[in-house]
């Protein structure tokens, strides 16, 4: 456990930032499911829309670090190619 105050305060700051993250995170993998989940159903409006807010997820992700920049960019890239969806 930390000692001094300042510690004290980075362990409450890394306590918060990490459920934050991990929240984000989470939110990726749902959207990522849910999409693969609305084009195996050939419901491609909703793939669609489901697309843009996966692409902007994962730019604020990669913006924030979050995630990886390149990480989030290859992400994009792999869906936008195996669902033809730009």
């Amino acid at each position: 456990m930390p000692i001094k105050d300042a510690a004290k305060k980075a362990l409450r700051q890394d306590i918060r930032k990490h459920a934050h993250n991990v929240a984000i995170k989470d939110k990726i993998g749902m959207l990522t499911k849910k999409l693969r989940k609305a084009f195996d159903g050939k419901n491609l409006d909703e793939a669609k829309t489901l697309f843009v807010e996966l692409q902007k997820t994962l730019d604020k992700a990669g913006k924030r670090r979050v995630i990886h920049q390149n990480k989030a960019n290859r992400l994009k890239a792999r869906l936008g190619k195996r669902f033809n969806v730009t």
